[in-house]
């Protein structure tokens, strides 16, 4: 949202409701009771906010971006882990990777090259928050158009 230039967060007055504190804080509760998952507000993220997507594309390279990525958002909303290098670390290793290896490329700048190539794309195919799903040339924003992608998926005509 920063690269885009327009991040409703970081606003002195939410830009509308849904960037509300306590609102979004409700939200997730509902939604996660919804889906029946756990939930707890983040004890808080890392002061650089490239560090957990970086975590993912370093565990990439060893097979398991989806691994870190799950074990990294269950930290953070189920048990209010407050992440850093060294939780990414032990995390590494819970997941069976070479944690020495891992923690090296975190900080490689092919990592962080891939990462702000990344983000230039989604800025190029329009995404404008999270989560986005893209579908070929199509985007689905909000975890409540998951039903729509699916029907794409599935290959039901959208009208």
């Amino acid at each position: 949202m920063d690269r885009r230039g327009a991040n409703p967060f970081k606003a002195d007055e939410p830009t509308s409701g849904q960037y509300d504190a306590a609102y979004r804080a409700a939200d997730a509760r509902r939604w996660a009771a919804y889906y029946g998952v756990p939930f707890c507000e983040p004890a808080g993220l890392p002061a650089d906010p490239s560090l957990l997507p970086r975590a993912c594309l370093a565990a990439d390279n060893q097979g398991a971006m989806v691994a870190m990525c799950q074990a990294i958002f269950r930290a953070l909303f189920a048990d209010g882990v407050r992440i850093d290098v060294t939780i990414l670390g032990e995390v590494a290793r819970h997941l069976g990777l070479d944690a020495r290896r891992f923690l090296m490329m975190l900080h490689e700048p092919a990592i962080a090259i891939r990462h702000d190539r990344l983000i230039d794309e989604a800025i190029v195919r329009g995404v404008f928050g999270v989560p986005t799903f893209c579908l070929g040339d199509q985007l689905f924003w909000g975890n409540d158009r998951m039903v729509l992608l699916e029907a794409a998926l599935r290959g039901t005509p959208m009208r």
